[in-house]
C-alpha cells in the first residue's frame, strides 16, 4: 500500500506535465524504479533466499550425519517416531525443525 501510495504520488514529476517539472522527469522514473525493485526484491528474493538456505541447511546436516554417524545410529535416528507436538511451534505442530531439535537431543542422551 504504501509503494503503491509513494509510485501514485510520483507519477506527475515523472511525467514531468510543465517546463519546469521536465527536469525531475529523470528523479521521477529512478524513484518509480526503485520502489519497484525494493519491493519485488522483499516479496519474492527474500524469501526465495531463506527457503534455499533452509534446504541447504538440512542437506549439510544430512551430510555431516552421513559423516561422522554409524549404520547403526543413522538406522535408529530414523525409525524414531517423531515428536509430540511441542509448545514451542508457533501453530501447535511439528515442525521439522523442531524435530530435528528433539532428535538431536535424544541422540545426545542416548550413549553410542
Amino acid at each position: 500500500m504504501t509503494t503503491a501510495a509513494l509510485v501514485a504520488g510520483t507519477i506527475p514529476i515523472a511525467i514531468g506535465l510543465n517546463e519546469a517539472s521536465k527536469q525531475r522527469t529523470s528523479m521521477g522514473w529512478a524513484i518509480i524504479g526503485g520502489l519497484i525493485s525494493s519491493t519485488l526484491l522483499t516479496l519474492i528474493v527474500v524469501p526465495a533466499a531463506y527457503s534455499f538456505v533452509d534446504r541447504f541447511n538440512s542437506w549439510i546436516n544430512g551430510v555431516f550425519r552421513r559423516l561422522f554417524m554409524s549404520a547403526e545410529a543413522i538406522a535408529e535416528l530414523e525409525e524414531m517416531p517423531d515428536p509430540t507436538p511441542s509448545p514451542q511451534t508457533p501453530h501447535g505442530g511439528s515442525d521439522e525443525r523442531y524435530k530435528n531439535v528433539h532428535r538431536e537431543e535424544l541422540k545426545k542422551a542416548s550413549p553410542h
